[in-house]
């Protein structure tokens, strides 16, 4: 019985980190600011615009692949970081453990919601909401960070 509720409770952590490691995978790439003086179709190009040719990308230089799972590995290197510290908390202090679980699933929650109606917001709101939940992601991990280092503490003060 315990297998299993440990089993489910895995299961609930790993979803909750896929949803946060898509979060923040969209907001590294989906994140681009619109310039309010672009050259729209049809509009004279202002003068102290100059033309400069695209860069031609070949096969033997692929930047942008490289850099991608860079960020990728720090995300998912924080997300199983966090879940350990979590799961560890579970095994030192159930009633901390409760909380900072609750806390951590409210969040979640939220990033789903956002995250279905991220791409029908402008701009400015993705980027104001992108900055706050990563914000509150690396709040709630550190908080949990904070629990666990605080219950070992305990547990060595009240050794006797």
């Amino acid at each position: 019985m315990i297998v299993i509720s440990r089993l489910r409770e895995k299961h609930t952590i790993n979803h909750l980190f896929s949803l946060l490691f898509i979060s923040h995978l969209l907001m590294l790439t989906g994140c681009q600011h619109s310039q309010s003086n672009e050259v729209r179709a049809g509009s004279e190009i202002p003068a102290s615009l100059s033309y400069v040719p695209a860069p031609v990308i070949t096969p033997k230089a692929p930047a942008p692949k490289i850099a991608r799972p860079e960020l990728t590995s720090s995300e998912s290197g924080a997300a199983s970081t966090c879940q350990r510290e979590l799961i560890v908390l579970s095994k030192v202090n159930q009633r901390l453990y409760a909380q900072k679980k609750a806390a951590f699933d409210e969040l979640i929650s939220s990033v789903s919601v956002y995250t279905a109606v991220r791409e029908d917001i402008n701009p400015q709101t993705k980027d104001t909401m992108d900055a706050f939940y990563k914000f509150k992601t690396q709040k709630i991990c550190s908080d949990i960070e904070q629990a666990v280092r605080q219950a070992l503490i305990n547990r060595v003060e009240n050794f006797k």
